[in-house]
């Protein structure tokens, strides 16, 4: 029997009863506070958007109605002045394993295909989104769109996201408008 041990799915509090999870990062209920959040212009922009991929050789076939539909992070930024990562992990390796059994003919790809897990994977993590959200507060479903390098944001709070993962670590960021001093921003402005 395997017991899934996501550090994200626990709830830890340290001597004076505040929120923390393993890693000692402040939490509320389900979500990691973030101190810095690293905006980057060429994700508004288009430029990782129109990065090639397979399938895929003039990149995100969703470019350019994504970034459109979302708002710019700085705009926000000004309404909502404390941030926290909501984050839902997904075994691709195992994912793999299982769909490789179930299609002995499969490439590797084909098991790690997105369509096959990536809607479970959004549904858990917008549930411990909303789980999350209060009145007021907003929720950036997809913060790349938004301007947020995800990627050197999670890593400012010890969370390292891998470009080619064995774990997937889907991310949706949650702006809160009251909650100890201003976040700090850095990044290509």
């Amino acid at each position: 029997m395997e017991v899934n041990m996501n550090p994200y799915n626990k709830r830890y509090t340290d001597s004076g009863g505040e929120m923390k999870d393993l890693f000692g990062h402040d939490k509320v209920e389900e979500a990691i506070k973030l101190t810095k959040v690293v905006y980057d212009l060429r994700a508004r922009d288009g430029m990782w958007c129109k990065l090639p991929y397979p399938g895929h050789p003039k990149g995100c076939p969703n470019f350019p109605a994504c970034p459109a539909t979302y708002f710019d992070f700085l705009d926000s930024s000004k309404v909502w002045t404390h941030w926290y990562a909501v984050i839902e992990e997904f075994d691709l390796v195992g994912h793999k394993k299982k769909m490789k059994q179930l299609h002995p003919l499969w490439t590797d790809r084909q098991c790690r295909n997105p369509l096959y897990w990536q809607n479970g994977v959004r549904s858990k993590l917008n549930k411990k989104a909303l789980a999350v959200y209060k009145h007021g507060d907003t929720i950036l479903e997809i913060p790349e769109a938004c301007g947020i390098n995800v990627f050197e944001t999670m890593a400012k709070v010890g969370i390292n996201i891998e470009r080619y993962p064995n774990i997937v670590r889907k991310i949706m960021l949650i702006g809160k408008t009251s909650t100890g001093g201003r976040i700090k921003y850095e990044g290509n402005l």
